[in-house]
C-alpha cells in the first residue's frame, strides 16, 4: 500500500497525433517457424488501430512481444519515446502500457472500486484512505461513462464489466496505451454497444488503444485505422474509410472468400423428429415444445442471456430441470440426468468455453479427440484407432502430423476443429454446438460450417443443432431457425430469414413482454 498515492492523470497531455507507442522491425522466429517477421507500426495519441488476421497470422506472438511476455529476436518497442528493454513486462508496464488479455484478471472477493484500485490503494500508515479510493473510482467511471457500482463483488459482476473494471484500472495507473484482446467476443448486442462507447471515450482522452479482433464489422466501426498480419508480416496498413469487410478478408486469406449466401436449404430426410421434448421448465427456461428433425442445420438464435446454453446443458444432462418429457425417434425416453445419460440418448456438445469446458490442454490433440471415444487404452493405442483419428481430425481441416502437439498451443479454430473430430468420431444423433465460431477467424469459420455441411450430406440421419449470437452466420448456414427469447423459443422459420427480421423479432417480442409485465403491475 502506497504511503504517499495519487491517481494518474485522467486525460493525456499529449497532443493528438504524437507516437505513444512505436514498433520497429520487430521479428521472433520459434524452431522451424518465423512467427513474427519485420513488424513495424505506430500508435498515435487519441487513436483506435485495429489489428485482425487469421488465427495463427502472429497477433498474440506481437502482443506479448510488445506488452514484454515474450523477449522478439529483434527489433525495438519504444513507448513515448523511450526504448523499452525487451521481454521486461515489469519495466514496459511502468512506462505506461496495460494489456488486457481475454482471460480477465478481475479479483472475484474484491470489490469493483478494490480492483479498479488494485496495485495502488490510496493509503497512509499501513491503513487504507476508502473515501479516497472511492472518490478516485467514481472520478474514473465519470470519465468513461461507467455506472458500475463501485461495491460490487468481482465475482458477480458480468463478462463486460469485468472488462471495463480493467480499463478502468488502466487509467487510474496512468496506462497511455491499452491493448485489448478479444474483448467483444462474450459479449452480446447491448452490452458490445456499450463498451464501444467506453473505448471511444477512452480514446478521446488522449490514450492509444490496440483493438484486436475477429469481428470484422466491430473494427470498422470503432477503429481509426486497421493493420492485417498474414503468416507473421504487416499486409496492409491502412484507414478504416478506405476498408470494407471484403478487402478485409482478402488480405487476411490472401483471396477472396467463397461467398455463403446461395446455400441450398439441407432437407429434412424424415419427417418423425430425432428428438421431441414438450413442457421443459426449469429455473432458467420455459419451453413448452420442441422437435429437431433429421438431415437439417437448426439454429437457436438469441442474444446472450436468452437461455440456449441453457437449452442444451438440460438436453445433454448438464443441469437439472423442473420438468421435462422427452421422445427419441419415436420412443418416449426418460429425461438424461447426468451427461453420461445424456451421450447415451445421443446427444453430444461442443461447449462455448471450449479451452475451459470442451478440451484438456494439457494434453495432446490425439488424445483429446480419443478422449470420449474409447476406455479401453489398449484399443486407444492400437493402429486402426489412430487411423481413425487421422481420418477424421482430417475431414474438419487439422493437420494430422500435429495430432501429438499439446492442445493449448494451438489457435481457437485448431482446438474447434478438435472438439467437433471427437464428437464426429462418435456419430451422435445429435450434434450440439454452443456458438462454434467464438474467437476464430474468418477463414476457420468458413472450414468449420464447410464441415457442418459435409457431415450432414453425408449422414442425413444426424442433427446439428447450433446456439448462437452471430446472426449473419444464423441466417446464412441454418436451415431453420428458431429464436429464443428470455428462456422460450418465440419464433420457428425457414431458411431465408434475414439478420433485421431476427432483431425484430426479439425486440418486439421483449417489448410486448414489458407492456404485459407493466399491466399485470398496475392491476
Amino acid at each position: 500500500m502506497s504511503e504517499k498515492w495519487t491517481p494518474g492523470p485522467l486525460v493525456n497531455s499529449k497532443a493528438p497525433g504524437h507516437s505513444l507507442l512505436e514498433v520497429r522491425n520487430i521479428s521472433k522466429r520459434f524452431p522451424g517457424v518465423i512467427a513474427l517477421d519485420d513488424i513495424t507500426f505506430t500508435l498515435k495519441a487519441g487513436e483506435i488501430l485495429g489489428i485482425v488476421g487469421e488465427n495463427g497470422a502472429g497477433k498474440s506472438t506481437l502482443m506479448k512481444s510488445i506488452s514484454g511476455a515474450l523477449a522478439p529476436d529483434s527489433g525495438q518497442i519504444l513507448i513515448d519515446g523511450t526504448v523499452m528493454e525487451l521481454g521486461d513486462p515489469r519495466i514496459i508496464s511502468q512506462h505506461g502500457l496495460s494489456m488486457i488479455y481475454q482471460e480477465l484478471t478481475v479479483i472475484p472477493n474484491l470489490s469493483a472500486e478494490e480492483n479498479v484500485c488494485l496495485g495502488a490503494w490510496p493509503g497512509s500508515k499501513g491503513f487504507l484512505k476508502k473515501n479516497k479510493m472511492r472518490e478516485t473510482y467514481l472520478k474514473v467511471s465519470e470519465v468513461l461513462g461507467s455506472n458500475i457500482p463501485g461495491k460490487t463483488l468481482g465475482s458477480n459482476l458480468s463478462v463486460a464489466e469485468k472488462q471495463i473494471v480493467e480499463i478502468l484500472r488502466a487509467l487510474v495507473s496512468n496506462k497511455q496505451v491499452i491493448i485489448l484482446d478479444e474483448p467483444t467476443t462474450a459479449l452480446g448486442l447491448e452490452e458490445r454497444t456499450a463498451l464501444k462507447k467506453i473505448m471511444k471515450n477512452l480514446a478521446s482522452t488522449g490514450k492509444g488503444l490496440v483493438f484486436i479482433s475477429h469481428d470484422l464489422d466491430d473494427v470498422l466501426d470503432i477503429c481509426d485505422r486497421v493493420m492485417v498480419l498474414r503468416e507473421g508480416r504487416v499486409v496492409t496498413i491502412d484507414d478504416s474509410a478506405s476498408q470494407t469487410k471484403d478487402s478485409l478478408v482478402k488480405s487476411m486469406l490472401g483471396r477472396e472468400i467463397k461467398k455463403a449466401k446461395n446455400m441450398e436449404r439441407n432437407l429434412r430426410s424424415s419427417e418423425t423428429p430425432t428428438i421431441k421434448i414438450q413442457n421443459l421448465h426449469s429455473s432458467k427456461l420455459r419451453i413448452d415444445e420442441l422437435a429437431i428433425y433429421p438431415g437439417e442445420i437448426t439454429a437457436i438464435a438469441g442474444l446472450v442471456g436468452s437461455g440456449r446454453s441453457e437449452l442444451f446443458r438440460a438436453l445433454l444432462g448438464a443441469d437439472a430441470i423442473e420438468s421435462g418429457s422427452m421422445n427419441v425417434q419415436g420412443v418416449q425416453t426418460s429425461w438424461p440426468k447426468t451427461v453420461t445419460d445424456g451421450i447415451k440418448i445421443g446427444f453430444a456438445l461442443a461447449p462455448e468455453e471450449r479451452k475451459t469446458e470442451g478440451l484438456v490442454l494439457s494434453l495432446s490433440a490425439e488424445n483429446n479427440v480419443a478422449l470420449p471415444n474409447l476406455s479401453d487404452l489398449s484399443m486407444r493405442k492400437s493402429n486402426s484407432f489412430k487411423e481413425q483419428v487421422k481420418k477424421i481430425v482430417s475431414q474438419v481441416g487439422f493437420d494430422p502430423a500435429k495430432l501429438g502437439v499439446t492442445t493449448g498451443s494451438f489457435s481457437g479454430g485448431n482446438q474447434q476443429k478438435l472438439v467437433l473430430a471427437r464428437w464426429l468420431l462418435r456419430k451422435p444423433k445429435v450434434l450440439l454446438l454452443d456458438e462454434p465460431t467464438k474467437g476464430i477467424d474468418i477463414g476457420a469459420k468458413e472450414e468449420v460450417f464447410s464441415t457442418i455441411q459435409k457431415t450432414i450430406k453425408e449422414d442425413p440421419s444426424m442433427c446439428v443443432v447450433i446456439a448462437s449470437s452471430d446472426f449473419d452466420e444464423v441466417s446464412i448456414y441454418a436451415d431453420r431457425i428458431l429464436i429464443m427469447h428470455n428462456g422460450e423459443i418465440i419464433s420457428d422459420n425457414q431458411k431465408g430469414i434475414t439478420v433485421d427480421e431476427i432483431l425484430s423479432k426479439i425486440f418486439l417480442h421483449s417489448q410486448s413482454q414489458k407492456t404485459k409485465g407493466d399491466v399485470e403491475h398496475a392491476s
